[in-house]
């Protein structure tokens, strides 16, 4: 990661100089925020949202999340522990089982049964404290923090390990759902589920364009736009999924996150409080057939705005500009778009993860006789059969040395490294670029890289293919940080996330996560 930052001088416009410790402290985390759509959308952006943001306090043009593509889940534990994955515990929200054969979730805990949901999920897989965890640990347990999010993992991974409560909309039936790990369902969260619940609300609901479809020419540049209806009928079973991901979503969870400011009295009991906000400006993936969801993604960014001016503008009548510190940031997580029609040349082909393990499986029955010794191939990670390896007498390091070499004769293989060369001392950038994004015991025995152009299929959670289209992404991932005293200032180029958590600890004057990797931004 880059840790090189230059910092324009701060301009005279500053907001009022601390006197006493801040009273609240608001995260809210944006999933796939992306700075250039950002700063092309800005013109017909509210001035209370983004633009409020950019004219007061820090503003971080581009948080370097490291070299590996990242998820939300991932993204946002770093950024709240200021730790990279190799240490946090969170390389992506979904690994591997071994033992099941299947794509599971990394938050995940039965051991915990859900409120208002059959979903269990707990914050045990975070190895290290959260910003949220710090929060609590202030004053021996005195300030409350509270975490609300569209998404399950994304609402633990805010809340930490020590919240008071978390929340997420239900993939089955919409309510808002928490653990029985968090021991708070604060009253406004019932009587939503009790009396005004998303089910009997949704099919009233529809996404359509904010303004003139005319008015949408800018994501990206060029092109027709197409008008746009997204109904979420009572026939449709994928319907509380399809509205998590459209615009509408981020409207349910700051309405949700409202009622907790108030209704918790965050920032007015004479303690540090804290309230994260899990917000979402990715694409609508529910779009059938060929359609263009450009106009979807750009009216995402406009009623993101105004849900954002809303927080801003609820947070300043709570608790006042003067008494509380707000961060808003990407979780440097980036779609990589679509693969380009074949009509325009551009060298590409198709990794098919299934064909792969088909292949390294025959030519290992042909070495060391016949079995099952390819398990499975996921997120471009082939999986080795260990218990027969172990039945054989083989040599694990020898097998894998043995796949990774054939894996990089394949076509649209651009290198293979054994889960060995990835944690032992890795000399080259690429190596360790991987090592700190990799968790040995989940990780697979070898890692593929495939050519850019190239679009990798594989199997997902939901037993469909999935298509993934390779590209370098060259989006950035913004951050912005207003507190009192802060003067407006930019910091540009790349800086690496894990000094955000280390720099909003001390503007709150509290210890920094315990296993923050990088210093404060001065």
């Amino acid at each position: 990661m880059l840790v090189a930052t230059c910092v324009i001088a701060p301009s005279p416009k500053a907001q009022p100089s601390p006197t006493v410790r801040p009273q609240l402290v608001v995260g809210i985390v944006i999933d796939q925020l992306d700075g250039e759509t950002l700063e092309l959308l800005l013109p017909q952006m509210s001035n209370g949202g983004f633009k409020q943001l950019m004219q007061i306090g820090l503003v971080i043009e581009d948080a370097d999340y490291g070299r590996e593509q990242t998820d939300a889940v991932a993204g946002t534990a770093m950024l709240m522990t200021g730790a990279e994955p190799r240490i946090n515990g969170i390389a992506r929200g979904t690994y591997f089982d071994r033992e099941k054969l299947v794509e599971s979730l990394t938050l995940s805990d039965t051991r915990y049964m859900g409120n208002f949901t059959s979903e269990s999920y707990s914050p045990a897989a975070i190895r290290v404290s959260t910003l949220a965890d710090e929060v609590r640990i202030l004053n021996n347990g005195m300030g409350r923090v509270c975490a609300v999010a569209a998404d399950a993992q994304m609402s633990v991974v805010l809340g930490g390990h020590a919240a008071n409560s978390t929340f997420w909309i239900s993939d089955s039936d919409g309510k808002w759902a928490g653990s029985t790990y968090y021991k708070e369902t604060p009253q406004c969260v019932q009587n939503r589920n009790y009396r005004s619940p998303l089910s009997s609300r949704l099919d009233t609901m529809s996404w359509e364009p904010l303004l003139p479809i005319a008015a949408y020419t800018e994501v990206p540049k060029g092109g027709k736009f197409y008008g746009f209806k997204h109904s979420f009928g009572k026939n449709d079973p994928n319907r509380y999924r399809a509205f998590k991901q459209s615009a509408l979503s981020n409207r349910e969870v700051t309405d949700v996150a409202l009622e907790l400011l108030s209704s918790q009295n965050l920032g007015r009991r004479g303690e540090l409080d804290m309230l994260c906000v899990g917000l979402s400006a990715s694409a609508y993936k529910q779009a059938t057939g060929e359609e263009d969801t450009r106009a979807e993604l750009h009216d995402k960014y406009l009623r993101l705005d105004r849900d954002l001016e809303r927080l801003l503008n609820a947070i300043d009548k709570s608790v006042g500009a003067g008494k509380a510190v707000i961060f808003v940031a990407s979780d440097g997580s980036h779609t990589s778009g679509e693969a380009p029609a074949a009509s325009f040349g551009i060298p590409s082909g198709e990794f098919r993860a299934d064909r792969a393990t088909s292949l390294l499986n025959m030519y290992l029955i042909a070495i060391h006789g016949n079995g099952n010794w390819v398990l499975g191939c996921y997120n471009r990670e082939v999986f080795l059969n260990h218990k027969l390896i172990k039945e054989r007498n083989v040599n694990l390091s020898e097998i894998r040395k043995e796949s990774a070499d054939f894996l990089r004769k394949m076509s649209g293989v651009m290198a293979a490294y054994t889960i060995d060369e990835i944690i032992s001392n890795p000399v080259n950038e690429d190596l360790q670029s991987l090592y700190s994004a990799t968790l040995a015991e989940y990780a697979g025995d070898v890692t593929v890289r495939v050519m850019p152009g190239w679009t990798v299929s594989e199997t997902g959670r939901d037993a469909r293919e999935q298509k993934t289209y390779v590209r370098s992404v060259s989006a950035t991932s913004p951050v912005f940080i207003m507190a009192p005293g802060l003067s407006h200032s930019k910091v540009t180029g790349r800086t690496d996330v894990r000094r955000i958590a280390p720099t909003i600890s001390r503007l709150l004057r509290i210890a920094t996560p315990n296993a923050s990797q990088g210093a404060s931004l001065k």
